[in-house]
């Protein structure tokens, strides 16, 4: 069994989002919207199954990704090279709350619908065997935060 990247971890993400939430809401390809509006929700769930990692804002504070192992990432890929931003604080994340929240759908975050169907996608698949950069510890479960 090889062991996927972040990047195909990345692309498994959005095709489990195009399947799950933006082809059955109507919202469009999952890749556009968490690069225009959705990219706090994406950060979530990658923070969320990759260790050691953290979320990011840019310098202008209206885009987020993670960092991990000195590099960062969003739904893109990895955009070290374009990207100037910080570690995001306390601050940071209300500031993110307050601006991105309401991403729902049913009135559940699509990062909490995207965190459990990856879970089960794992469940009857066993995906996180292939994921080196896999939190092993339990992870807890994402509040919903509207």
């Amino acid at each position: 069994m090889e062991n996927m990247t972040i990047e195909e971890f990345i692309n498994f993400i959005l095709d489990v989002s195009d399947d799950e939430i933006f082809d059955r809401s109507g919202s469009g390809n999952s890749k556009i919207c968490f690069l225009h509006g959705y990219c706090y929700e994406f950060a979530i769930v990658l923070q969320h199954f990759i260790s050691n990692s953290f979320i990011v804002i840019n310098n202008a504070n209206d885009h987020c990704a993670i960092r991990y192992q000195g590099r960062i990432y969003d739904a893109s890929g990895d955009i070290t090279e374009t990207f100037r931003g910080r570690i995001a604080e306390q601050s940071d994340i209300s500031h993110m709350e307050d601006r991105f929240k309401k991403k729902c759908i049913g009135g559940i975050r699509i990062s909490e619908i995207l965190i459990k169907e990856i879970y089960q996608i794992n469940k009857d698949h066993g995906i996180f065997n292939k994921l080196p950069f896999y939190k092993k510890e339990k992870s807890q479960t994402v509040k919903s935060r509207s």
